[in-house]
C-alpha cells in the first residue's frame, strides 16, 4: 500500500466526519460488513490518488511456476468494478501441451472486492466473471515452461497501461483508452487508432529472415546475428505513414543484410549503413506501395 492512508483492521471502529453512513448494517450474503465498507472507502481514495481509469492491477498479482502444472499469484490489489483484493494464492490443474490464460475472476456470490483466479485455453473466451488478464502460460512435460506478462493491464498515474513485445504499434483494437509500451515507444490508443507519443523506434536483432509490417516503427535499428539475412519491407504499406528508415546496427566488422521489396533486393547494408527516407509510391492500382528500385544506402 503507498503512503496514503492505512486500510489495517483497528483494533475499534472509528470513521472519519461526514462518513456515519458507512457505520449503517450493510449485509450481503448475511454478512454485516461495517468494517469491510470502511477499507473499501479507504481503498477508493488511495486508488483515485494513485491508481488509473479503468481495470487493472495497482500491486502484486505476480505470477510464478509451482510444483507440476500449478502456478502461484502473489498478494495483490486492483481495480475492477471496485477495489479488489486477492490473497496469496495457488492454483492447480492447469492443462499440460498447451497455451493457458490466466484469468482474475469475481468470486461468485461474494463480496465485490473478492477475486479468485481461474484458467483457460481460449483467450476470446475468458470466464464469466472475468476482471482482467493476468498471464499466458505455455506447459509441457507436466510443468509450466513459460509466463508471459505482456498485454497484463496496470494501473499508472492516470492510465490503463500495459507492455507489449511488437516492434511498433499494437495490432489489437481495445475496447477502452490505454497506453501500450512495445520495444518502439508508447503508443495510446484514441479515436479509432494506436498514435505514437514522440518518434517511435525499434531497436533489436535478427537471426532468421525479417517480414516487416505496415503497423512497425518508422524507423528500425536492426543487428543481424548471422550472414546471408534479408529484411522485406511491408507488403500493404498505408498512405500517410511516416517514411521508412532502416539502419543496419551491426558493430564494424559485423554482418551486412540486404533489403527487399517482395523478392527484389534494393539494396545491401553493411553495419553502420542505413536506407532511407523510404516512402510510399502508387502502384498500377493506386494501391500504397515501394519501389523496387534500387536505394543508394547512407553512411552514418
Amino acid at each position: 500500500m503507498p503512503a496514503g492512508f492505512d486500510r489495517t483492521a483497528a483494533t475499534t471502529l472509528s470513521f472519519p466526519p461526514g462518513t456515519a453512513y458507512a457505520q449503517m448494517p450493510w449485509a450481503i450474503n448475511g454478512r454485516l460488513s461495517a468494517e469491510h465498507m470502511n477499507r473499501l472507502l479507504v481503498d477508493l481514495a488511495n486508488y483515485g490518488m494513485y491508481g488509473g481509469n479503468g481495470f487493472g492491477i495497482f500491486d502484486g498479482f505476480n505470477v510464478a511456476a509451482g510444483a507440476g502444472l500449478d502456478v502461484t499469484v502473489s498478494a495483490g490489489h486492483g481495480m475492477g468494478p471496485g477495489p479488489i483484493y486477492l490473497p496469496d494464492t495457488a492454483h492447480g490443474s492447469l492443462p499440460n501441451n498447451t497455451t493457458v490464460y490466466l484469468w482474475l475472476v469475481l468470486a461468485p456470490g461474494a463480496f465485490p472486492d473478492s477475486a479468485i483466479v481461474s484458467h483457460g485455453t481460449n483467450p476470446a473466451a475468458p470466464p464469466a466473471g472475468t476482471i482482467f488478464h493476468l498471464a499466458t502460460l505455455t506447459t509441457a512435460g507436466g510443468i509450466v515452461t513459460a509466463i508471459d506478462g505482456s498485454g497484463v493491464p496496470y494501473l499508472r498515474g492516470g492510465f490503463v497501461v500495459r507492455t507489449t513485445f511488437d516492434r511498433g504499434a499494437p495490432l489489437d483494437t481495445p475496447p477502452v483508452p490505454i497506453r501500450t509500451i512495445t520495444q518502439a515507444g508508447m503508443y495510446d490508443w484514441h479515436a479509432g487508432a494506436h498514435r505514437p507519443l514522440g518518434n517511435p523506434v525499434f531497436q533489436g536483432s535478427f537471426g532468421a529472415h525479417v517480414q516487416l509490417v505496415a503497423a512497425d516503427a518508422p524507423t528500425q535499428v536492426l543487428t543481424p546475428t548471422g550472414a546471408g539475412l534479408h529484411v522485406s519491407l511491408p507488403v500493404s504499406p498505408i498512405y500517410g505513414t511516416p517514411p521508412l528508415v532502416i539502419v543496419n546496427g551491426a558493430p564494424t566488422g559485423g554482418n551486412s543484410f540486404d533489403l527487399k521489396v517482395g523478392s527484389t533486393v534494393v539494396a545491401t547494408l553493411a553495419p553502420g549503413m542505413s536506407a532511407g527516407p523510404i516512402v510510399t509510391v502508387p502502384d498500377t492500382t493506386g494501391h500504397a506501395a515501394y519501389s523496387s528500385s534500387t536505394i543508394t544506402p547512407n553512411s552514418f
